[in-house]
């Protein structure tokens, strides 16, 4: 049994003892923030134990913590079950974070590891707090003098769970999105997770941490499961040699602007995880990482901004060897350098009669082909009056919407109304055929989603669409956009809005279409402060969605309020909060889906384009190096029986199948 002063030993029953916590798991709380034992434990623990200071809540009933929830941590105790977390910006941590989970071999195999890992502390000199939920689980902590990075952390709790079965080590393995509940935090299934032990000791433990010397011991405790580990990731770091000042720090502008990185490149830069068999250690990948970010046309302070702000955690984990900022620095000058040289050669080496090098990421001049236009169509397209008739149309949409379109299950209507616009501004015309798979990827909806929208939207009596021509093939549809006879004359009265039309914008997949709305609204104000009762009135939403619109906001300082009435913050980026969120992947990943349902779609119909140019031997073509048939060249198939209905060809090709709805 441990002593009374170990910090780990819970309290024994009795009297309370100043300076202890002893909450039990009912979860009832005293009035006062500091009248329940929990909202101290909180407010003194939470900002020492978290990774940077944000925490986030769980409001829903599937207990999940979106980063919609996310928000500055303070010292009130919040009063739903809320989680802090583990990692930095820089990709570090000063806490090893040690969950063990009831669920997976109950209670006591829980308090078996506890020991087991207290045990293994105290040989190499350490300390842990401790504590534990009402299902038996416990947290443990162990607070560091000095932080270490992502992959040591990492690899030390994975080899911890190699000896502790009921550990959960997926906490630790995740940069961006490792959490944990701190003491005092309350549980989702009700009550609270209960501080073992002083809380002023824990205070002192969480404020001064272990020593250097205890990492190094339990290192050596702890061999041969690391060693198991790093043969795994086979991801052992190489030390960069120091340069010197650097007289000038180079850049490579494009003749169309900064682009987005690869989504290969952008996935090591947050999340600091990469393909060990390309890539041999995390020197490589960090370098490759600014290779890409040379070729993309970016600044090395833009980079530099994206480490200091957080954006890029798992790049700045590769330089957590270096543990100054100037030295950091230094070596991020050096390797920044190298990549320098290294796109100048490849441009030299690969220089051809084009001025303009055509990204591979660019996208394609159209979505959906190009419409049959009309005569009327040809004379009006890119034209002041064209572009002034669509702003009307826009004029029209903010008339109608709030009336048509006001319940929840029309929001998403108003989304696709929205991209149809964006996509008539983008192109000069009010006719568009953007088909249903370019509108889903505007929208952030499935495309079946949208293409129910848009079938309502055209069935409406008077409508803001109108379907001119369907059924065009690889084509989209074609649509014209249209003003409604009852808001005609209004609509060309009032002015026209100065902000663009957009889309649903990337980050607000995770942020919310709330939240995309109150930011709309804000932005069309420009500089005038709304109060919230204003916002309620612009967007259509319930006063508690807007009040937890702008909350969401601003926990990622979008906005801010000043005397009662909200603004936009102009330095926040919502491109780089997308590449924060991971939405940038999410968009490419559905992006892809598509073209892959688009090339089953083409075989389905027996359509292959065939672009053939004198000169070139097409023997071969549609085989792979092994000489083999390759699935992704769009050779003629076989023809269909002659007996194959089309439902038959569909469930062939596709898989489709008849719903019966009768």
């Amino acid at each position: 049994m441990p002593d009374s002063s170990d910090v780990n030993a819970r309290p024994l029953p009795g009297p309370e003892v100043p300076g202890s916590v002893a909450a039990s798991n009912s979860g009832h709380q005293t009035q006062g923030e500091f009248g329940d034992p929990s909202a101290q434990v909180w407010s003194i623990l939470a900002p020492l134990l978290a990774g940077r200071p944000r925490v986030r809540e769980s409001r829903g009933r599937s207990h999940q913590y979106l980063r919609r929830w996310e928000r500055p941590l303070t010292d009130r105790l919040p009063a739903v079950p809320a989680a802090v977390p583990i990692y930095s910006g820089a990709g570090d941590t000063r806490v090893l974070v040690i969950d063990l989970d009831s669920g997976k071999a109950g209670p006591e195999a829980v308090r078996r590891d506890a020991a087991a890992i207290r045990d293994l502390l105290r040989a190499a000199g350490g300390e842990a707090i401790s504590d534990e939920s009402p299902s038996g689980g416990w947290h443990l902590y162990v607070p560091l003098n000095e932080p270490i990075g992502f992959r040591d952390a990492r690899d030390l709790a994975l080899a911890l769970a190699a000896r502790t079965p009921t550990m959960d080590p997926s906490p630790n393995q995740n940069l961006t999105d490792g959490l944990i509940r701190p003491p005092g935090s309350v549980h989702p299934s009700g009550g609270r997770q209960v501080l073992h032990g002083p809380l002023a000791a824990a205070h002192r433990l969480a404020s001064t941490g272990n020593p250097r010397e205890v990492l190094d011991r339990l290192r050596v405790l702890l061999a041969t499961e690391l060693a198991d580990v790093a043969n795994r990731f086979a991801a052992q770091e190489q030390v960069q040699p120091l340069p010197g000042d650097a007289a000038e720090i180079g850049y490579l502008p494009r003749r169309s602007g900064e682009r987005e990185l690869a989504a290969d490149y952008l996935r090591i830069a947050v999340t600091g995880v990469y393909d060990t068999a390309k890539y041999a250690s995390p020197s490589e990948a960090r370098q490759a990482v600014l290779d890409a970010a040379v070729w993309a046309g970016l600044t090395f302070e833009a980079v530099v901004t994206r480490v200091e702000k957080g954006i890029w955690p798992g790049f700045s984990s590769f330089y957590a060897r270096y543990r100054h900022t100037g030295t950091r620095r230094k070596a991020m000058v050096a390797d920044w350098q190298k990549a320098i040289a290294y796109v100048t050669r490849q441009q030299a080496r690969n220089r051809t009669e084009s001025l303009v090098r055509i990204s591979p990421t660019s996208e394609p001049p159209s979505h959906g082909g190009r419409p049959s236009a009309t005569n009327q169509d040809q004379l009006l397209r890119g034209t002041a009056a064209e572009y002034q008739w669509i702003r009307t149309w826009r004029n029209a949409l903010m008339l109608l919407e709030l009336d048509r379109y006001g319940d929840r299950s029309g929001q998403g209507k108003r989304w696709v109304l929205r991209a149809v616009g964006e996509a008539a501004s983008k192109s000069g015309s009010r006719y568009i055929a953007f088909g249903v798979r370019s509108l889903s990827i505007a929208t952030g909806m499935d495309h079946t989603t949208v293409a129910k929208h848009l079938r309502d939207l055209r069935d409406e009596p008077d409508p803001l669409i109108d379907l001119i021509e369907g059924d065009r093939g690889l084509q989209g549809d074609l649509y014209q956009l249209r003003i409604p006879d009852e808001v005609a004359v209004r609509a060309s009265r009032i002015s026209w809005p100065a902000s663009k039309i957009r889309a649903l914008r990337p980050a607000f997949r995770e942020l919310g279409q709330p939240a995309a709305f109150v930011f709309e609204a804000l932005e069309h104000a420009k500089a005038q402060p709304q109060r919230s009762f204003d916002l309620t009135g612009t967007t259509g939403l319930s006063r508690s969605a807007v009040h937890e619109a702008l909350l969401t906001l601003a926990s990622w300082n979008l906005v801010e309020s000043r005397a009662g009435r909200w603004t936009i913050v102009a330095g926040t980026s919502l491109a780089m909060l997308a590449e924060q969120f991971g939405c940038l992947d999410a968009v490419r990943t559905q992006i892809h889906y598509h073209r892959q349902e688009r090339v089953g779609y083409r075989r389905a119909l027996r359509v292959v384009d065939q672009h053939l140019v004198t000169g070139i031997d097409l023997t071969g073509i549609g085989k792979n190096h092994e000489g083999k048939p390759d699935d992704d060249y769009l050779l003629p198939p076989e023809p269909p029986p002659d007996e194959e209905t089309l439902l038959e060809l569909l469930h062939r090709e596709l898989g489709a199948y008849l719903i019966d709805v009768s």
